[in-house]
């Protein structure tokens, strides 16, 4: 959405029919100048005006296509058509502009509405055999040579513009000579710049040194993809990207001043042109003289998957770093994250950056996350102003930074007052519950790592392509409207067709999963197309359009009535091998069903290697006022992923469904716009703009409910609900996010509300670059909110920085591949020491942990009890004389009660050598050493009467055969809340991982006659002082079937379906590691098993 408000009547809304059908007269009109030849043309029924039939246009590289190509734009755009550009080489010599005029009402308030919410510009190449495109290469006449001569007053190739009009009556609509210039009466608006499009078409600057490729700013849902600029001896190969999270796929820029420019506007336009964030994915930038990043805008740049290339020694180089982090005052502005890229600088002076963050050079930088970059040339890699940076040695060699970010001390750490619009507020960071203002929380880096991985790149972006069909010279495809299909096209079609349109899409999708020869392909060409049922997509199909934005749209029919359980417009099977692929395309439901009868758009649940792209949800083939029933709130939800839902999701979220009118709130607390349930296999989204929830009465925007493997690379939101909330999640990393908007408490009603809440027991997540930047709205609550025993927050509008609970494991987590297995740690490791602490009173009877000693030889052990030892470690509670004796089922093995006094069988020596801590020369701890044959064993600690206090059991591993072991601890102790819980502890030691099993038992202990349990444990996991894992419930989350395989091997007792018992499992590497058993007031069993 916009950055400002705009008024809109309800008398608009009723009007709206009335209008669309005008503007589709209009458009007919205007379309009437479209060429037979071009009509004629069987591509033209598919959706794509080929502009090879418009006079002037040549493909073989000769003469001058400008005019022929400007006609078949605008004719295009008039008729919602694409624009076609068949391969071959097309000659301009001035820019081609995509523009189009936002005029006010009579009122002089507000604005008719927007153009380009019923159709946009979508200028489309050819894709040809071994990815071959159209290339537009420019080549200046006499006349207009002087138009791209400069480079401080830049002039595009191609142009993309709205202009809005600042009064009524609205001035004329005279474009500019130059036009980047601003035009008197007319604001350039990025913001309603909606759903246009630029695919596969290669640009040639011409060596023109004041040309630009392409200025591409714009709105949600537009984008660019798959362009290359040759931009050598121009100003900059894009000078604006679409943003609110849209972005770009598959850049390149070779040569130019810049690669990429973003925001800035022009010299001759001081109003820049902003867009909300951007999301690149796959961009390689080589040869730049000056900068191959320059970006101004208010919300993160997200860069994923790149490689830049600088010649310090090539002609016209200057020393600027290729990134430079511009300085703002207002925090949340031009700042960066960057993942999974190389720099590479040639012929570098000594002590040359490769990524700058010079802030107000003398006392701070701005907010910055990298990860996983490669860089060779120089050995400082980065330059903070007020840190450290991260620097190196060796230039010659590549190095990697693994993490680091900068957290932007400056600004406020308090509320703004209501309108204010941009701001200077601190960022923070959290790291495993702790709050730190440090500026550099997170700087790691690896040397001399060799080059980077070839598919460093390649991993962001889809193999061969997003599938297309442009008519006989694309791979085969089912086209649903061909015989033997026979679908029907149209808006008002009545049920019977609607009913024949179901039934011959299922037939195309599948008749295209059997055939090898279209290899799952289905075409759905211009046109409404409604259904009366879901649609299921087979695991290989690919269904797409010609585009969305009402050019390919599967619609539901009016007559379709679903109720309790809502309608599904499109469905995936359940299978993690699926490669399924949904794109180009509009999803559309009737409004007035949404609230009396539910719809889901899109239901997946194809793995790790499927795909989204270029979707667009709305509801309005039929409009009329919504309705909500306060009574009748059954939830559901516009976008559902569960079961092996997973896979690779390209500028995703344009599921906004706001659907009211600003005086009647609609859906209810359970309405969801898009659900994640226990998926696990990598779900990666890049770019994510979920909107809507202004006026509605929804909890949250997005909800994750027990799901592992998710990223979100570039995040926006407007809404007054918390914009993500993780329940009970693993796995998760959320990087780049901002212009959020409303506060979510309008809607919630919470004042203490967070954009993005982590509730239950969330780990492995990771959260940077989470800057709100409200735009004239104060608000209270949380920037980010984590409900845990141990979590912690950071008041609005402090900005994240980095949040992280426990290590997000980047490394396994690569798009489109399923992560190993959890449970297959292998055997290298063993169990070494365990050891539990908890509170006890005497009048409570013994603390009992048990062990087990497995295989046919002997261990010797040591075992402890200790109190008073434990004043050394700052625990002034001790209990003051404990004792321990030690069983074999029923048989007592040992016993002691003074580990230094006569007949004891510990000593100082001993515990040096087991690695415990020391214990003062006649405490009164109690320790024991005995050896122990295969078998079950507890060590019962008890303490005299009337006392009580802290106590640590611990039982080492000192010596013995190779072939015995220990196997597992169980501690049945009792936990005092929040503050007041007992830990385990275990070491791992050797040179291999082993597959730990960690239990917290409550309300299962009912089976064995414990009546005080713990109603709902939780545990968290531990490596050190850093947090790795946690769990709620155990039947909850994706990883189910893994605590099953790893309870059966363990031989522990099988925990009911639907208990609030909590289990985790995993793959450990050798370390020291504890539990921390939460959840409340009671009796609760840990158990750690490592068979």
């Amino acid at each position: 959405m916009r950055d400002f408000p705009i008024l809109r009547s309800s008398v608009a809304r009723r009007w709206w029919p009335v209008l669309a059908a005008v503007a589709g007269l209009f458009a007919s009109v205007l379309s009437a100048a479209i060429p037979d030849a071009a009509r004629a043309d069987p591509r033209f029924r598919l959706g794509y005006l080929v502009v090879t039939h418009y006079p002037g246009v040549r493909s073989d590289g000769t003469g001058d296509a400008t005019a022929g190509l400007q006609q078949a734009i605008d004719d295009a755009y008039a008729a919602n058509l694409v624009c076609f550009l068949p391969l071959g080489t097309y000659v301009i010599s001035d820019t081609l502009k995509c523009v189009q005029w936002h005029p006010l009402r009579a009122d002089g308030v507000s604005l008719e509405p927007n153009p380009l919410k019923t159709a946009a510009y979508q200028f489309v190449g050819e894709h040809g055999s071994g990815g071959a495109r159209p290339l537009i290469r420019l080549v200046p006449t006499a006349a207009t040579a002087a138009r791209f001569a400069d480079s401080a007053r830049p002039r595009p190739m191609l142009l993309l513009r709205l202009y809005e009009s600042t009064r009524y009556p609205n001035p004329a609509r005279t474009e500019p000579v130059d036009v980047m210039a601003t035009i008197d009466g007319w604001l350039n608006d990025t913001s309603y710049l909606f759903d246009c499009r630029l695919s596969n078409v290669d640009f040639d600057c011409g060596g023109q040194a004041g040309a630009i490729g392409v200025v591409w700013p714009a709105a949600q849902g537009a984008y660019v993809e798959s362009v290359r600029v040759d931009a050598r001896g121009a100003h900059a190969g894009f000078y604006g990207l679409p943003g609110r999270n849209s972005g770009a796929i598959n850049l390149e820029v070779v040569g130019g001043e810049y690669g990429i420019r973003h925001g800035y506007g022009a010299a001759q336009a001081p109003n820049r042109e902003v867009c909300a964030g951007v999301t690149i994915v796959g961009a390689r930038l080589i040869g730049q003289t000056r900068r191959a990043i320059d970006y101004l805008d208010f919300v993160p740049l997200v860069l994923i998957g790149f490689a830049i290339e600088k010649d310090f020694g090539a002609t016209g180089a200057t020393t600027q770093p290729p990134i430079s982090v511009v300085e703002s005052t207002n925090t949340s502005n031009n700042t960066l994250v960057l993942l999974d890229g190389s720099i590479t600088l040639r012929n570098a002076v000594v002590g040359q950056v490769a990524i700058a963050n010079p802030g107000n050079t003398t006392t701070a930088g701005k907010t910055l996350y990298l990860r996983n970059l490669y860089v060779t040339g120089t050995t400082r890699l980065v330059q903070a102003t007020g840190g450290n940076g991260v620097s190196t040695a060796d230039p010659a060699r590549w190095h990697r930074i693994d993490e680091y970010a900068y957290a932007d001390p400056r600004g406020s750490t308090g509320a703004f007052p209501a309108g204010t619009s941009f701001r200077s507020f601190a960022t923070r960071s959290v790291l495993d519950g702790a709050v730190r203002s440090a500026v550099e929380p997170v700087a790691r880096l690896s040397v001399d790592v060799g080059p980077p991985p070839t598919d460093l790149i390649s991993r962001h972006l889809p193999s061969g392509g997003f599938p297309a069909y442009e008519g006989a010279a694309s791979p085969p495809a089912a086209v649903v409207t061909e015989a033997p299909y026979g679908a029907v096209a149209g808006d008002n079609v009545d049920a019977a067709t609607a009913a024949r349109n179901t039934a011959a899409l299922q037939a195309a999708i599948d008749a295209a999963a059997a055939d090898p020869r279209l290899a799952g392909r289905v075409f759905l060409p211009k046109g409404v197309f409604l259904i009366n049922n879901s649609l299921t997509l087979r695991a290989n199909t690919r269904f797409f359009g010609a585009g969305k934005t009402n050019l390919s749209v599967l619609g539901a029919h009016a007559s379709w009535l679903p109720s309790t359980t809502p309608g599904v417009l499109l469905q995936t099977v359940d299978d993690p091998r699926a490669t399924t692929y949904v794109g180009n395309l509009d999803l559309q439901v009737p409004d007035r069903n949404l609230y009396e009868y539910p719809f889901t758009y899109l239901h997946w649940r194809a793995g790790a290697a499927s795909m989204t792209f270029d979707l667009r949800a709305v509801c309005g083939l039929w409009l009329t006022r919504p309705r909500f029933d306060p009574v009748r709130t059954a939830p559901f939800v516009c976008c559902r992923f569960d079961g092996a839902g997973g896979g690779r999701h390209y500028f995703f979220g344009n599921f906004e469904q706001q659907f009211t009118s600003s005086a009647t709130p609609v859906n209810g607390a359970g309405y969801r716009s898009i659900v994640i349930d226990r998926t696990s296999q990598p779900l990666w989204f890049y770019g994510f703009n979920n909107e809507g929830g202004k006026t509605d009465r929804r909890a949250t925007d997005v909800e994750l409910l027990g799901a592992r493997h998710v990223v979100m690379l570039g995040l926006k939101r407007e809404g007054g609900a918390p914009m993500l909330t993780l329940r009970d999640c693993r796995d998760v990393a959320l990087l780049g996010g901002g212009a959020m908007r409303e506060p979510p408490a309008e809607r919630t009603g919470d004042p203490a509300a967070a954009y993005v809440e982590i509730t239950g027991i969330c780990s492995r997540i990771t959260v940077a670059g989470l800057l709100v930047q409200q735009v004239g709205e104060g608000a209270g609550g949380y920037t980010v909110r984590e409900t845990a025993s141990d979590g912690a927050a950071l008041a609005f509008p402090l900005g994240a920085a980095l949040f992280q609970r426990g290590s997000f494991d980047w490394d396994a987590e690569v798009p489109g591949r399923v992560p190993p297995a959890n449970t297959g740690g292998g055997d290298g490791g063993r169990l070494v020491n365990v050891a539990a602490r908890v509170r006890v009173r005497a009048e409570e009877g013994p603390t009992i942990v048990g062990f087990v000693v497995a295989g046919t030889g002997q261990r010797t052990v040591l075992v402890r009890a200790v109190g008073p030892g434990l004043a050394a470690l700052g625990v002034g509670d001790g209990v003051p004389d404990p004792a321990v004796r030690l069983y074999r089922g029923q048989t007592s093995v040992a016993d002691n009660e003074d580990w230094g006094g006569a007949g004891g069988t510990a000593s100082a020596a001993i515990f040096a050598a087991a690695g415990a801590f020391g214990l003062p020369a006649g405490s009164r701890d109690a320790a024991l050493v005995a050896t122990l044959g295969a078998g079950d064993y507890s060590a019962h600690a008890t303490v005299r009467p009337g006392t009580g206090g802290s106590l640590v059991i611990e039982v080492f591993d000192l010596q013995g055969d190779a072939s015995a072991r220990l196997t597992n601890l169980s501690l049945l102790g009792r936990s005092g809340g929040a503050v007041d819980f007992p830990i385990v502890g275990f070491v791992l030691a050797g040179t291999g991982g082993r597959t730990v099993l960690a239990r917290a038992v409550g309300p299962s202990l009912a089976a064995f006659g414990v009546a005080d349990a713990v109603a709902d444990p939780a545990l968290r996991l531990f490596l050190g002082g850093r947090s790795l894992d946690g769990n709620d419930t155990w039947g909850m989350g994706a990883e189910v079937p893994d605590l099953v395989t790893a309870t059966a091997a363990a031989g522990a007792f099988a925990l009911p379906v639907g208990s609030r018992d909590a289990a985790l499992a995993g793959a450990l590497a050798p370390g020291a590691y504890t539990v921390h058993l939460l959840g409340g007031s009671g009796r609760v069993l840990a158990e750690i098993y490592a068979p």
